[in-house]
């Protein structure tokens, strides 16, 4: 079995996207949709996900240019998932629904 003799990391930094000589980026995983990233010394930050323009650098969309999730670096560390407000709003209205469908039912068993 192969095994990878490179340091693996979720964020890399680089200066020029074109060489893509990158160095890893340490981070702290707040939470599955939030990341803090050390203050980078290159120009660009790259998260290694799938391409996704919900994951935002501060207000930062990803670049259009590649597989990952590519930024130039602006002075932001927080990685935010940005569409998870609007689906843990949803989990919350159907934990809601749930509850009352189920005190509905023992209601009604009751009678």
């Amino acid at each position: 079995m192969l095994k990878n003799e490179h340091e693996v990391s979720k964020f890399y930094q680089a200066n020029d996207l074109k060489k893509l000589d990158l160095m890893p980026l340490k981070y702290e995983k707040l939470s599955s949709v939030k990341y803090k990233i050390n203050i980078p010394t290159e120009n660009f930050v790259i998260f290694a996900e799938s391409h996704n323009k919900n994951w935002q650098l501060g207000e930062q969309k990803p670049l259009q240019l590649n597989a990952v999730n590519e930024y130039e670096y602006e002075n932001n560390s927080n990685l935010n998932y940005k569409r998870f407000r609007a689906y843990l709003v949803s989990y919350i209205i159907s934990i809601i629904m749930l509850i009352y469908l189920l005190f509905q039912l023992k209601i009604t068993s009751q009678n």
